[in-house]
């Protein structure tokens, strides 16, 4: 049985959908963030938490937007007692096999990757990569290169890494489905702040969490419709 599932929703109800009828292997936590301030949307997708493989759903509802780190370090603080954490994207189906084969591989490995390009679509982390790494970056906001950030913070480190074939469905939307285009162009400024931010992390050395930032989160501020 997979201890905690995790993810995090923000305006994609077919999707979130899917990916609750999807799952097909016992698991005891699913952990819900809903990161839409449509108060509508949670509602809504309240009714789909539902599975015959499932013991429980934990919801939690945001109406201001965490972004991506904060919102995977949000599973992680909501569920300190699971012995691992996996994420998966509310644009992720699953096959037969997916969720059985990372949570064996979650059992063994420090770090564990799906075969999908985006590999932090679905993937789990160790409580002693947590304890080692840190969290993710917060200061990174609301999305894109957390995940670049994460991932050279942990390859100085000696992890075992699992990687397993994902035969599944990613649609690959994300939270930057069926956004407005004033939100689409605050994130295109947000990106090229959050590349600015991390290029600077590699040009100091710096390896940690980040220190929080209030001065650099106020300028990435966005709140998603669903």
């Amino acid at each position: 049985m997979i201890p905690l599932l995790s993810v995090t929703t923000t305006n994609q109800l077919e999707a979130f959908d899917n990916f609750v009828k999807s799952i097909n292997y016992p698991v005891k936590t699913v952990s819900v963030l809903c990161n839409s301030y449509s108060f509508e949307y949670f509602l809504q997708i309240k009714e789909y938490c539902q599975s015959d493989f499932v013991d429980e759903f934990m919801l939690s509802y945001c109406p201001y937007n965490m972004g991506c780190s904060s919102s995977w370090n949000y599973h992680m603080k909501m569920n300190p007692e699971s012995p691992y954490w996996i994420f998966a994207g509310d644009d992720i189906t699953f096959s037969e096999d997916d969720l059985e084969n990372i949570n064996e591989a979650s059992k063994v490995c420090d770090v564990v990757f799906s075969s999908m390009p985006a590999k932090y679509s679905f993937f789990s982390l160790s409580k002693k990569c947590v304890n080692t790494v840190g969290f993710f970056d917060e200061n990174i906001h609301p999305v894109n290169f957390e995940d670049d950030d994460y991932d050279r913070r942990i390859g100085v480190h000696n992890f075992k890494v699992g990687i397993f074939e994902f035969s599944g469905w990613h649609f690959g939307s994300g939270t930057t489905h069926n956004l407005s285009q004033s939100d689409r162009d605050k994130f295109k400024i947000y990106y090229q702040m959050n590349e600015r931010y991390f290029q600077n992390k590699i040009s100091k050395g710096d390896y940690t969490q980040g220190i929080f930032d209030f001065e650099e989160r106020s300028k990435k501020l966005i709140r998603i419709k669903s």
